[in-house]
């Protein structure tokens, strides 16, 4: 509901129609598959706690992410038809799921003028990360690459309530990170250290603490317009 209430306004009566929408709820331990590459995508998720991630795995065996999943996360894309998983969707920490049929989720929440706005403005949402990390890997140098993860990530953990856009938890490892920025593990250590350097960033007993924030966005460039398409204000905690 935080999630969707940057997107919409919604009252607090529309929780309980939600809740009772994707009502099976697992249990994912760290490291294994949430969906495969190649399942089909028969059903919507909602991420309720833990951090996942979509990622493909190459013939090589390297592992590319393409996003980190957070809670109030949605997956697949909750709008129109899906067909089959192109990637795979694993948990990075154990996670907490619950999901819905896709065929009753399109019949009950899509049809529903306002609530089928708000899903639509997360996929808006949801592509906007994907161009957002693309041109991290291909045009940022790894120093402003690193700051720019930070920058999204407590900007999306802010607008569910878990963030106060300047310290949040940070479960990953360096090599998750590595896999999702397509540098080294040396190197990102390297880009860390700088980072606590210039006194912009903290990341110590898995939980990052933002000290500049201003200037850590200058280094990033970071914008975060692209995290909320349909231009309300976050829905910070209080």
């Amino acid at each position: 509901m935080r999630r969707l209430a940057n997107f919409a306004a919604f009252s607090p009566e529309c929780a309980k129609p939600i809740q009772e929408l994707f009502g099976r709820f697992r249990s994912i331990a760290r490291g294994r598959d949430i969906l495969k590459n190649g399942d089909d995508a028969d059903e919507i998720f909602v991420l309720l706690r833990g951090w996942a991630a979509r990622y493909l795995v190459l013939p090589s065996g390297e592992r590319q992410i393409t996003e980190f999943l957070l809670p109030g996360d949605v997956f697949p894309i909750p709008v129109g038809p899906i067909g089959k998983m192109d990637h795979a969707i694993g948990a990075l920490t154990t996670c907490h799921v619950v999901s819905t049929p896709a065929k009753v989720f399109n019949d009950r929440v899509l049809h529903d003028p306002k609530m089928a706005k708000a899903f639509w403005w997360i996929t808006i949402a949801d592509k906007g990360v994907l161009r957002a990390w693309v041109v991290n890997v291909g045009a940022r140098s790894g120093y402003s690459r690193i700051a720019h993860m930070f920058c999204e990530l407590a900007a999306r953990l802010e607008m569910v309530g878990l963030s106060d856009g300047s310290s949040f938890a940070f479960p990953l490892t360096q090599q998750d990170v590595s896999d999702a920025q397509g540098l080294t593990s040396v190197h990102i250590n390297r880009m860390v250290q700088q980072l606590r350097a210039n006194d912009l960033i903290e990341w110590r007993d898995k939980r990052v603490t933002i000290l500049d924030r201003e200037g850590l966005r200058q280094v990033a460039e970071f914008d975060p317009a692209y995290l909320n398409p349909g231009g309300r204000p976050p829905q910070t905690s209080t």
